[in-house]
């Protein structure tokens, strides 16, 4: 049988996540809806969101909403 060869895509922002000290472990971290979070990374940047292994993420809209016409 012939296979197919599988694409593979790679980028620079995948190869160097941010990653949370160990020492965050050692903490007691707060309980929130029945979910332990030790770590949480706040940020709006969709690459920092995605490429991080914090236990939680807080975004918020950076904005002001206007209602200018």
């Amino acid at each position: 049988m012939n296979k197919i060869p599988i694409p593979i895509i790679e980028s620079a922002l995948r190869k160097k996540p941010i990653k949370m000290p160990e020492e965050i472990y050692n903490a007691s971290g707060i309980n929130i809806f029945g979910k332990r979070l030790k770590s949480l990374v706040f940020s709006t940047d969709l690459a920092i969101i995605k490429n991080n292994n914090a236990d939680g993420v807080i975004a918020v809209y950076p904005f002001t909403p206007s209602n200018i016409h």
